[in-house]
């Protein structure tokens, strides 16, 4: 079977490989026999009009919840008022934390008669003081 490079809309060639031995770059084909495959992370460059090879954010010591907890691993509070609307949103960035913690980033929404969000205000507060210092 011949090779045929996957070409995006453009007809450019946009998907390749990495062989995990070599480190060769070639396009991706169903009938790879060379053994271990990496996939690279490639973005198009439009001052240079080339393909660019990227990196994989990585480290070697990590867990991946070592690595995640800094991006994606929050708390999040949500409280309700006496028509089950969302009324306020408190968001940290530490798991966990205390609710008297000064850090949270404090999200209250307003509704109209019709219970519809009509204003969302944010503000970093403890989530104990939530419905305070509003104005």
């Amino acid at each position: 079977m011949a090779e045929k490079a996957i070409r995006d809309i453009n007809n450019v060639e946009s998907l390749m490989a990495v062989d995990g031995d070599s480190q060769e770059i070639f396009n991706v084909r169903m009938d790879n026999e060379k053994g271990t495959v990496r996939i690279g992370i490639f973005y198009w460059d439009p001052d240079a009009l080339t393909w660019v090879r990227g990196v994989q954010p990585s480290s070697d010591n990590s867990t991946v919840e070592d690595l995640l907890k800094g991006d994606f691993y929050h708390d999040n509070i949500i409280s309700y008022d006496e028509n089950s609307n969302v009324d306020y949103v408190g968001e940290h960035p530490t798991m966990n934390a205390s609710t008297a913690d000064e850090n949270w980033l404090i999200f209250r929404l307003d509704y109209d008669d019709d219970n519809n969000t009509n204003r969302v205000r944010v503000r970093t507060a403890a989530w104990d003081d939530r419905t305070t210092g509003w104005s």
